[in-house]
């Protein structure tokens, strides 16, 4: 009794079991992964986003695992990286037919020189819950699900690369493309003459800023305020339109007066894409509270 009670249950065990084993799923049009770029046409150095969809049939996705990122064929300068998002799940049309969309991943990309380029790669395994029927022993039929595996490549897509129109004006071009903001702050509250403090020079807006596109800054400090030392740090994030970059110049200068002491306008020359002009963003001067340097005592007892 004992060992066909034990027969049982290993039958029934093997027979719902079989149900969750991953099995190789026929390629079909019912899996497809769908590159979409927010432009078919970009200028040299201007960023641009593409994001993978995945287009299914069915909703019931149990695992997605990247096999290949995606890459520019040819493009020997070009920049690509992949950024967070949050995309929402949605339900499309794609030639034709309804599909339930997932992303995948969105990449931000950046090409230097002119030309057509072809992405391609961006292949992935994917992990569908399928109805199927397996043979119970004792039960008969019973309905379950099985994990059918695909592997899925991206459809390949095509971006042209313009180059940029001749500047009149080009002291003032940094080499940026995109739409940007300058703004200079002095954190500190208390600022001593002759003694270093601290000025952020913050450069904001949209679009990528590579390491060697600077503001021209010569005209912010003088004799009166001069400039000791800086670092810079660079930040990228996508706010789910566009990629956006905050650039933190951090700079140690020194005011040599007290009266008349003040950090000119920072400039920061780019190409706006959106207007085909290129453009200088500039920031506020700012006026310094320079305080006179005092002796401290320290606290001593009697």
């Amino acid at each position: 009794m004992r060992f066909k009670m034990l027969r049982y249950i290993i039958c029934l065990f093997m027979a719902l079991t079989a149900g969750f084993t991953a099995v190789s799923a026929k390629n079909s049009n019912d899996i497809i992964i769908v590159p979409e770029c927010d432009k078919t046409s970009y200028y040299c150095n201007e960023t641009g986003t593409l994001t993978l969809w995945l287009y299914t049939k069915n909703p019931e996705i149990s695992s997605i695992s990247e096999i290949s990122p995606i890459s520019i064929a040819d493009g020997g300068f070009s920049y690509i990286t992949r950024v967070e998002s949050s995309q929402p799940f949605r339900k499309t049309k794609y030639k034709g037919k309804e599909y339930y969309a997932t992303p995948l991943a969105v990449y931000a990309i950046m090409v230097k020189d002119p030309g057509k380029y072809n992405i391609s790669g961006g292949e992935y395994q994917i992990g569908m819950n399928v109805p199927a029927v397996v043979h119970d022993p004792f039960f008969g039929n019973i309905r379950t699900y099985q994990t059918a595996v695909e592997s899925v490549a991206a459809d390949k897509v095509s971006v042209n690369i313009k180059n940029l129109p001749s500047n009149d004006k080009t002291s003032s071009f940094s080499g940026a493309v995109g739409s940007y903001k300058v703004d200079v702050i002095v954190p500190s509250k208390e600022i001593i003459i002759n003694e270093p403090t601290t000025v952020l020079i913050i450069i904001e807006g949209k679009g990528l800023i590579g390491d060697d596109a600077l503001p021209d800054y010569r005209g912010a400090f003088s004799e009166n305020i001069k400039l000791k030392s800086m670092n810079d740090k660079c930040d990228y994030y996508y706010d789910g339109n566009n990629v956006i970059t905050k650039k933190i110049l951090e700079c140690e200068v020194i005011p040599t007066v007290r009266e008349n002491c003040k950090i000119g306008s920072v400039e920061f020359g780019y190409f706006n894409p959106e207007t085909g002009k290129y453009e200088v963003a500039g920031s506020e001067p700012v006026i310094l509270d320079v305080k006179s340097s005092t002796v401290k005592i320290a606290p001593f007892s009697v």
